[in-house]
């Protein structure tokens, strides 16, 4: 069985950290206006949740209407689902850091921990895979200075 997230020291329940999945049109494509057409049809609620469903779940509603008219998603035969309903469309949510400064993107997109680990693993001191590391973080985040407000 799947556990809920813990709750904080006051005793309320923590934000899940949350992120959604895009479509897009790339740039150029051939028969965009077909792409369009299928966009606007999938993000009808009837259809995304006819599609989550026959994808068992794997992905969560971003429209919280969709789970609260339909109970496979709160189903408790299914624990795992259940919970995971509960984290990420009922419970409180917050969004990844990285939509808030492009530099954690670029952090996150460069892998920069696991490569550290990576480093580790494959001999080089944990010190240096260290400082490799922060001085990667260091210079993306030159690259984006953060506004100072009044």
């Amino acid at each position: 069985m799947s556990a809920p997230l813990p709750k904080d020291n006051a005793g309320k329940p923590v934000p899940a950290l949350l992120g959604v999945e895009l479509a897009f049109i790339p740039k150029n494509a051939q028969n965009v206006d077909a792409a369009k057409d299928f966009l606007r049809y999938l993000i009808q609620p009837a259809h995304l949740n006819s599609y989550l469903k026959e994808a068992r779940g794997r992905w969560l509603p971003v429209m919280p209407s969709i789970v609260h008219n339909d109970s496979y998603w709160l189903d408790p035969k299914d624990p795992h689902r259940s919970v995971a309903v509960r984290q990420g469309v009922i419970d409180p949510t917050m969004t990844w850091f990285y939509v808030f400064n492009p530099a954690y993107a670029q952090v996150d997109a460069e892998h920069v921990f696991p490569v550290a680990a990576a480093d580790i693993i494959n001999g080089m001191e944990p010190d240096k895979a260290t400082d490799k590391a922060f001085a990667r973080i260091e210079e993306i985040f030159s690259k984006y200075p953060i506004e100072q407000h009044a």
